[in-house]
């Protein structure tokens, strides 16, 4: 099971948050989107000096993205943000879905829970646990909202320390 291993595998390379890997992050975003029909806007795309594992943080992303795709309606858009801050380095994924279920949001980072109401297999609900417990092992929190200006949905904020 991949899983497994990968929680065993938490401490890997990290590297600086140069502008090639902010462009990695968001070719692994814009494939996703492009075989959903989602556009992928880049609000902000400050490169960072601190490290963080490049692979970790790509498979975070992807599982943030998916989740947004399943809640998505086609040509909706996904808006992202990479924020370099004095203390922290700030990642941000909005989308115009559903948004969280708000009786559901506290327990989303938990293993097998799933805003899908139907499901109760296992294979649902760990995406937002993975992703969080990548945040953490980069010295991180993860932040979910729902937001609404107009247009709502949710809002995941991975918000990672610097030393």
């Amino acid at each position: 099971m991949k899983i497994k291993k990968f929680s065993y595998a938490m401490e890997g390379k990290k590297d600086v948050v140069s502008n090639e890997v902010i462009l990695y992050w968001i070719e692994v975003m814009s494939g996703i989107c492009r075989l959903n029909d989602l556009n992928l806007e880049i609000i902000k795309s400050d490169s960072s000096n601190i490290r963080l594992d490049k692979e970790e943080v790509a498979v975070a992303l992807q599982n943030i993205v998916t989740n947004a795709v399943e809640y998505s309606k086609k040509g909706s858009k996904i808006t992202v943000e990479f924020k370099d801050e004095p203390e922290e380095f700030i990642l941000t994924v909005r989308d115009e879905g559903t948004g969280f279920n708000k009786d559901l949001l506290p327990l989303l980072t938990e293993k097998f829970i799933s805003g899908k109401a139907k499901d109760k297999s296992y294979k649902h609900g760990l995406g937002l646990w993975v992703v969080k417990n990548i945040v953490m092992a980069n010295n991180g929190n993860l932040y979910l909202n729902n937001y609404g200006r107009g247009i709502s949905g949710a809002e995941v904020k991975m918000v990672f320390y610097k030393e």
